[in-house]
Order: structure tokens, then C-alpha cells, then sequence
């Protein structure tokens, strides 16, 4: 049976949530993790992003507010930040704040992006639509002077719902840059510092052509100006390529219409497991871009450098691995000579079971071994994976890992490609691996890692830890730091989550009689598997389907089945692909929520 977590959800106001709980300021890395904050329930589509001081800012949605909270580089909460964080938007009914991504502002403080919908909505908001909001918060964890409490709206269009996170960018004067999709194509906009829209109301159309298959990368060309990189399947048959645009500072597409091919040849694309293109900036106002795919049926990974005008210095793709089985979760970072670090999951030896590495210099060389030199090899698999420049020509990486002895890992790689000093073969372990009530719970969820000074980083994640009642999971996001000799604290003692005494906060099944979500048998199922649920009356309540970052795949409303024990089957009855997801029950203000695996 799936475990499950009742909670009560926060307060409407940040002011609210700091009167409820002290600040608690800590002076260490706690082991296996410092909660980047002293809430319970669910904290899922966890973000990280530098302060600019040696400390990061960390955003999570728990589905329906957005927070985000400052840790200095001691592990502390910032001294003007609450223990509970800062709610992003206190101007609006929220129902459903999600998909949270982070940008430095440049000036000590940050940009908050996410979805909001079911906007000024009562009932059944999960149906409606959704669009983008961004906040700005300076480093005393205020918002910035002259933004509104409720945020600015990226695009006065609420396009549906949204299929991918968007993506943004620093624009390298206190801006921010923002791509993302909707029912227009490829679509962007940049936000001033005072929350101006410099790109109109609805944002920028950067590509109409309606066949696209991946989210949009978005990089600033550092004068005012952004690439964006996107798949689209325009031509014909299985195959597409990588498309590209060139934004001016004055919102001017200067390619052709609808984006420039970057790829030399046709990409044939796998489905579900291609991510996104990733693009950093290449040191010289141009672009590195980088994608997985297969080119004439080999499989790798790519990269193409990109210049202001269209160029495409590298004369075609620069294969950085081409070594048989999949590839995914691939992730790049910039180097200051101009070149790239790029890293991914691995499929040579055992489907995604390794972690290997690339670098590429401005000029289009590789410079490690052919097919990247290898992070991590043991047994095993891997996965979620994210990666961070070090200040210099390394990189830190950190992984999901199902060893025994520890649940998330980290790696820290000089600029020849080799392990560090002070760190392990196979990576360092930074979390141990705790009991959960269902030992078919999949219990690590979305993971970032971000550059601070130092050339240290610190990485934020998605966790499940057992409440002391032994009636429940809670799922909370923590970090860590990672030095050049190793995270900052081991392991230690598996933590048991301490929830917080609040006035009027319960959990627990105690909490809301006749409220539960009973779980599903069998745990792991085939691809429709059955949910089973109870409530307590007639009032409209939602059942949903999401990835474990938190993107939702399929919501139903269940209100009207009534009082009482009922079956739900998860997406209809349509097969889903092998996965583990998080379904949710809300009702009012109950919410509930457990994890299910999908097997073949």
C-alpha cells in the first residue's frame, strides 16, 4: 500500500507562517541535510540558485503556494529570512502555484518564476488555465522595491495548462530573460529590474511552427539580447533537428523566420527520454548548445557553438559521446575559457545505471577521453542528476543513487577530468538512505545544484524522512554544501523528521476523519493501475497524476463520487510509461499524498 501524508496547508502570508514558528538559525550543515525550511508536508519541484555571498536561495511548491527561503554559506537561514521562507505571491486565491525555477538577480537577490492557475477561482481550478508569474525578492528577503505583492505576470495570456517547466536566464544587468511554451509555439520575454515587460504584454512568438517535441533554452547574449534553442519536428518522417533564434535587445528575432537549423544533421528522437537542448553562454556574446539524440541511427550526445549572426563556427555537430545505450538528464555548465562541462546519465553498461562527463573547449575540441570519462561506475543505477561549475574549469555533480549505503551521491571533477582531491571513486555520499513505511516508496524526488563562491556549491533536493508518530512520510527539501574536499558534513544517523509544534497544525490520519488516500495494490503495478481513495462528503476534491519534479500528467475530479470508500483508475485507463509518479487528493484544505510505481 502507498504511504501516505496528511497536512495542513501553510497560511496565505509570509508574515503569518515567521508569527507560527521561530527562526531557529543554525551554525552547521546538518547530516543528511539541512531542511531548507520548518515546514511539514509536501515540498516537492525543489530549485536552487546562488546569492551571490556564498549562499543560495531554495524554492519548492507543496502544489499549491510557491516559497522560497536564503541559506547562507554556514547552512543558517539569512538573518532577515523567516524559518518557514517567504510565500512568493500574497496577492492573489491561489489554488495552484508549481514548477518553480530560480535566477540570480545580480544584485544579492533573485527571481522567482512559476505557474499559477485556478487565478481568483472557488471551485474545480485544477481545470483551469494556467500562466506565468515572476517575483523578485532582494537578499534581506523583501520584495524588491516597486514589484507588487502578487508578482508581474510574464504574459497577460493564460495559454491552458502548462506541458514543461519554463526556462530562464540572467541578462547580465540585473534582468531576467524567460522562455517557455504554450499554445503559440515557442514564446518568450524579458523582465526589467523594476518588473517592466520589455518584450509586450503576451511576451515575444520566437518560433509559430506547431511540431515542437522539447521545452525551449533560453541564454542571454550579454548585450541585451538572448538565444533561444528548441526540437521541432518540421521536417518530415521520425527525424527533427535543433532549431535557433537570436533575440535582440529591442525584442527583434534577427534570423529567419521561426528559428535557423543548429544541428547539421536530422535528430531522430526517442521520445519520452530526450530531454530539452541546454545552452550556456560561450564567453564571446555567442552560445554553446548542446542535445541528445541519434544521428544516422547513432545515438550521443551533440554540440554546436553558436555566434550572434547565425554562425556556426564548429562546422556542424561536435559528437561528445557516441558510446552504445541511452542517454538522459544531461546537463551542461560554462567554463571561463569559453568552453563547456557537460555531464549525463548513462546507458553503455547498464540502462542509465552510470554518470559520465564531457568537456569541450571554445574551440570544438574535446578535451577529455573519447566518450567521456567516467563519475561514477558502480553498481547500480542513477538518477535525478544535476551539475555546477566550481569557479574554475570543474565541476560538482550530484546524483539519485539506489545503493544501500546512501541515497544521493556527489562528485566533484577537475578541469582535466579527474576526481578531486578528497573526494571518493563513485562519488561521496551526502544523504544516507532512511526506512520508509513502504518499502516500495521511491523516496528522492527533483534535485539542483548551484555554483556559490568559494568554488564551492550547494545542492538542494527533494526528500522522504519518517515523522516520529510512525503514522506517516513527510517529504521536505533539503541542501548541502559541497566544498572542494567533500560535502561539508557526512552522513550520519538516518534523520527522523521533527515536525514542528504549530498552533492549530495536525497531521496524521487523525487529522480529517473520512479523508485518506488508501493507496493502491499492487505497489509497483502494470501501466492502469487503481487508486484507492475515501472522503468525507460531496465536496469537489481532485485526484492527480504528476512526474516526480512535480509536472502534471492527468487530474480528475472526485468530489461528486460522494461519501465513503472509492476505486479511481490513474489516467483513465490509459497505460502509462514505466516511472514512478505522485498522486494527490485534495479536498478544501485536506490534502494527501503518496507515490506509485510503474513497471513493465
Amino acid at each position: 500500500m502507498l504511504a501516505s501524508r496528511h497536512f495542513t496547508p501553510l497560511a496565505l502570508a509570509s508574515s503569518l507562517l515567521a508569527s507560527l514558528v521561530p527562526s531557529n538559525a543554525r551554525a552547521e550543515w546538518l547530516p543528511n541535510g539541512t531542511p531548507v525550511a520548518t515546514v511539514t508536508g509536501v515540498q516537492m519541484s525543489t530549485q536552487a540558485a546562488s546569492d551571490g555571498a556564498g549562499g543560495a536561495f531554495v524554492a519548492w511548491t507543496d502544489g499549491r503556494w510557491v516559497q522560497v527561503q536564503r541559506l547562507t554559506s554556514t547552512g543558517s537561514y539569512a538573518a532577515e529570512w523567516p524559518a518557514v521562507g517567504r510565500v512568493v505571491s500574497t496577492g492573489h486565491y491561489r489554488d495552484k502555484d508549481i514548477y518553480p525555477v530560480l535566477a540570480p538577480d545580480g544584485d544579492g537577490g533573485v527571481y522567482v518564476v512559476w505557474y499559477m492557475s485556478g487565478e481568483n477561482c472557488v471551485a474545480h481550478c485544477s481545470k483551469e488555465p494556467a500562466r506565468l508569474w515572476v517575483q523578485r525578492f532582494t537578499a534581506a528577503g523583501t520584495i524588491a522595491p516597486g514589484w507588487p505583492p502578487e508578482g508581474v505576470p510574464v504574459q497577460d495570456l493564460s495559454p491552458g495548462w502548462p506541458p514543461y517547466s519554463p526556462s530562464v536566464s540572467p541578462d547580465g544587468d540585473h534582468g531576467v530573460l524567460i522562455t517557455w511554451r504554450d499554445s503559440r509555439g515557442v514564446t518568450a520575454q524579458w523582465i526589467d529590474p523594476d518588473g517592466t515587460r520589455r518584450w509586450g504584454s503576451d511576451g515575444l512568438v520566437i518560433c509559430a511552427v506547431q511540431e515542437l517535441w522539447s521545452q525551449p533554452a533560453i541564454v542571454s547574449d550579454g548585450l541585451g539580447g538572448a538565444f533561444v534553442f528548441w526540437g521541432d519536428h518540421r521536417s518530415t518522417g521520425p527525424c527533427s533537428r535543433i532549431y535557433g533564434q537570436h533575440v535582440s535587445d529591442r525584442g527583434t528575432p534577427t534570423w529567419a523566420p521561426d528559428g535557423i537549423p543548429i544541428s547539421e544533421f536530422p535528430v531522430l528522437v526517442y521520445g519520452f527520454y530526450e530531454g530539452p537542448p541546454v545552452a550556456v553562454p560561450d564567453g564571446a556574446r555567442g552560445a554553446i548548445v548542446a542535445w541528445a539524440g541519434s544521428r544516422d541511427a547513432v545515438s550521443g550526445i551533440f554540440a554546436a557553438r553558436v555566434t550572434r549572426g547565425g554562425g556556426l563556427p564548429w562546422q556542424g555537430d561536435v559528437p561528445l559521446s557516441t558510446a552504445p545505450g541511452g542517454k538522459d538528464w544531461f546537463r551542461m555548465v560554462p567554463l571561463p575559457g569559453g568552453g563547456a562541462i557537460v555531464a549525463w546519465l548513462d546507458g553503455r553498461r547498464l540502462r542509465l545505471g552510470d554518470v559520465y562527463a564531457q568537456r569541450i573547449t571554445h574551440g570544438g575540441s574535446v578535451a577529455w577521453a573519447p566518450n567521456g570519462v567516467p563519475v561514477c561506475t558502480a553498481p547500480g543505477s542513477r538518477g535525478p542528476f544535476a551539475l555546477a561549475g566550481d569557479g574554475s574549469d570543474g565541476a560538482y555533480l550530484a546524483w539519485g543513487d539506489n545503493r544501500p549505503e546512501a541515497e544521493l551521491y556527489a562528485m566533484h571533477l577537475t578541469g582535466e577530468g579527474t576526481i578531486a582531491r578528497g573526494w571518493p571513486l563513485d562519488g561521496a555520499p551526502v544523504s544516507q538512505r532512511v526506512p520508509l513505511l513502504d518499502p516500495n516508496y521511491y523516496s528522492f524526488g527533483a534535485l539542483a545544484l548551484t555554483a556559490v563562491s568559494g568554488g564551492q556549491a550547494i545542492l538542494a533536493w527533494q526528500d522522504v524522512r519518517p515523522a516520529p508518530n510512525g503514522f506517516i512520510d513527510i517529504e521536505e527539501s533539503f541542501a548541502m554544501l559541497l566544498t572542494p574536499g567533500g560535502p561539508a558534513t557526512p552522513p550520519g544517523i538516518p534523520r527522523i523528521v521533527k515536525l514542528p509544534a504549530r498552533p492549530g497544525a495536525q497531521t496524521g490520519p487523525a487529522a480529517h476523519p473520512g479523508f485518506a488516500l488508501l493507496g493502491a495494490q499492487p505497489n509497483p503495478a502494470s501501466g492502469a493501475p487503481v487508486v484507492h481513495l475515501s472522503l468525507p462528503d460531496a465536496a469537489p476534491a481532485t485526484l492527480e497524476l504528476m512526474d516526480v519534479a512535480g509536472r502534471r500528467i492527468w487530474t480528475r475530479e472526485v468530489g461528486d463520487l460522494g461519501t465513503g470508500d472509492h476505486d479511481v483508475r490513474l489516467g483513465d485507463g490509459t497505460w502509462l510509461p514505466p516511472a514512478v509518479y505522485l498522486v494527490r487528493l485534495t479536498q478544501g484544505g485536506r490534502a494527501a499524498t503518496a507515490r506509485i510505481a510503474i513497471v513493465r
